[in-house]
């Protein structure tokens, strides 16, 4: 039985073919952010929780982030794995094999990136404001690479898996804000939840990521980007090692954080 090339889909065209997707999903997705953050979270906290609303308005601001981004980080979170779990030709060819869920993951998260850099400035000032416009603006920059070429979806999603620890960081700034006991059951929960998580999705991952970039470096896609002087290489091998430098950055602070707060917690606990 003979196959007929010239009607086999490539990678690009099938990237192609998906772009109208990719884009509705990433506005759609854009707006939705922008209204949760901006109009629903404010009203549904102003009714539920009384500590909300003896907050200074930069605070509810910065509430209401987090509840977008604990939403999004569990969405995509779960929508990487499941893509990386399921999706074979995501792992048969790790660069040039775009998948239909793999753009609409990216295409989600990229939006809410841009959403979310749109609305920090609101209430952060200080040099965070700095870092999160950098992280948020690589990765979304990143994002629509991934999606508009249809290329290295791969690695995109494997970037994803970080957002796993996301959600506790946002818990953990709420316990503070409402004064929760370190001793209780959820903050102790939370923390062990937070290092573990953060350990796992955001550290021990980058010699496994680094591993399967040098993998690739033998394939003939890899040797194409390199032989054309694609700007895509260094895009991708620069954002990747600013990630990581971010996440090593951050860990310091959270993790040292998280393991004092369970040390405290699990010593008033005996006391009691």
């Amino acid at each position: 039985m003979t196959v007929d090339v010239s009607k086999q889909k490539l990678p690009a065209e099938v990237g192609d073919q998906h772009a109208s997707l990719n884009f509705s999903v990433g506005v759609a997705f854009f707006l939705l952010c922008l209204v949760l953050h901006h109009y629903v979270s404010r009203r549904v906290c102003l009714r539920r929780f009384k500590s909300y609303s003896e907050l200074t308005w930069q605070l509810q601001m910065e509430w209401d982030s987090r509840i977008v981004s604990s939403l999004h980080a569990t969405l995509v979170t779960l929508l990487s794995a499941y893509a990386l779990a399921f999706e074979e030709p995501l792992w048969s060819d790790k660069i040039s094999q775009p998948t239909k869920l793999g753009g609409v993951t990216l295409s989600i998260s990229a939006a809410y990136m841009l959403a979310d850099a749109i609305s920090m400035p609101i209430y952060w000032r200080d040099v965070n404001l700095l870092v999160f416009w950098l992280h948020h603006g690589v990765a979304a920059l990143c994002f629509w690479i991934c999606t508009s070429r249809g290329i290295l979806h791969f690695f995109a999603l494997f970037r994803l898996l970080s957002e796993m620890s996301t959600p506790f960081l946002n818990v953990n700034w709420y316990n503070r804000l409402c004064n929760v006991s370190v001793g209780s059951l959820l903050s102790l929960g939370n923390s062990v939840c937070l290092s573990s998580s953060y350990l796992a999705c955001r550290l021990l991952v980058i010699p496994v990521y680094w591993y399967y970039f040098a993998e690739t470096t033998r394939t003939a896609e890899f040797n194409r980007l390199v032989s054309e002087a694609d700007a895509v290489l260094i895009v991708w091998i620069s954002s990747s090692l600013l990630l990581d430098v971010l996440n090593i950055y951050w860990a310091r602070s959270i993790l040292i954080g998280s393991l004092r707060t369970v040390a405290t917690g699990l010593r008033l606990r005996l006391m009691v």
